[in-house]
C-alpha cells in the first residue's frame, strides 16, 4: 500500500490560481509561435516578390540576348575561356625556329642600336652566317650589342666594321656584325 502525505499547509494549496497562471503561460506561447510565423510569412512573401522580380529581369535580359546573338552567355564564356587557355599556353613557346630566333635577336638589342639591315632576309635556314648593318650612338653600344649576343647563349658573334660618321652636327656609329644561330 502506497501513503501520500502532503506537508504544505491549506493556504498554499491553490489549485485553480495554478490552472489559470499555466493557461496564461500556454496562452503566451500560442500567441509568440503565431506572431513569428506570421512575421516570416510576411517576410518570406517580400522576399520571394524580389526574387520573382529579379527573375523576370533576367529572364528579360537573357531574351535579349539570345534574340541579338542566337547563342547562350555560357557557350560564349566558355569560348573566351578556351581562347584565353590557349593564349596563356603558347604564350611562352615560340611557334617556329624562325619566331624563336627573331624573339632571341630582339631581346639582344639594346636601346641605343638602330638595326637598318639584316641579312639573310629568308629565315628559313637559321644556320648560315647573319650580317647586321646598323647605327649607334656611341661604340659602347655597338660593344654592349655584341656582348648581349654573345651572353645570350644563342648567339656566336664578332664585329666586322665599325666607322663614324657625321650626320647634322651629331657624330654616329655605323656598324657591320656577324653573328651565327646556335639554336635553343
Amino acid at each position: 500500500m502506497k501513503y501520500q502525505f502532503d506537508l504544505l499547509p491549506e493556504e498554499y494549496k491553490s489549485t485553480p490560481r495554478d490552472y489559470f497562471g499555466m493557461s496564461l503561460a500556454l496562452i503566451l506561447v500560442i500567441v509568440a509561435f503565431i506572431s513569428i510565423g506570421v512575421k516570416s510569412s510576411e517576410l518570406n512573401a517580400k522576399v520571394r516578390d524580389k526574387v520573382s522580380e529579379r527573375d523576370s529581369k533576367i529572364n528579360v535580359l537573357q531574351g535579349k540576348y539570345d534574340v541579338i546573338s542566337g547563342e547562350k552567355p555560357k557557350k560564349d564564356v566558355n569560348k573566351v575561356k578556351r581562347k584565353i587557355e590557349f593564349i596563356n599556353k603558347n604564350l611562352d613557346t615560340p611557334g617556329t625556329d624562325a619566331v624563336a630566333f627573331l624573339t632571341s635577336f630582339e631581346a639582344c638589342v639594346p636601346d641605343g642600336i638602330i638595326i637598318r639591315d639584316l641579312t639573310p632576309k629568308k629565315l628559313t635556314d637559321l644556320k648560315v652566317p647573319f650580317t647586321v648593318n646598323g647605327e649607334a650612338s656611341t661604340i659602347q653600344d655597338i660593344l654592349e650589342f655584341n656582348n648581349r649576343l654573345q651572353n645570350s647563349n644563342k648567339f656566336i658573334a664578332h664585329l666586322k666594321s665599325n666607322n663614324s660618321a657625321v650626320i647634322s652636327d651629331r657624330i654616329i656609329q655605323n656598324f657591320v656584325l656577324e653573328f651565327h644561330y646556335k639554336g635553343l
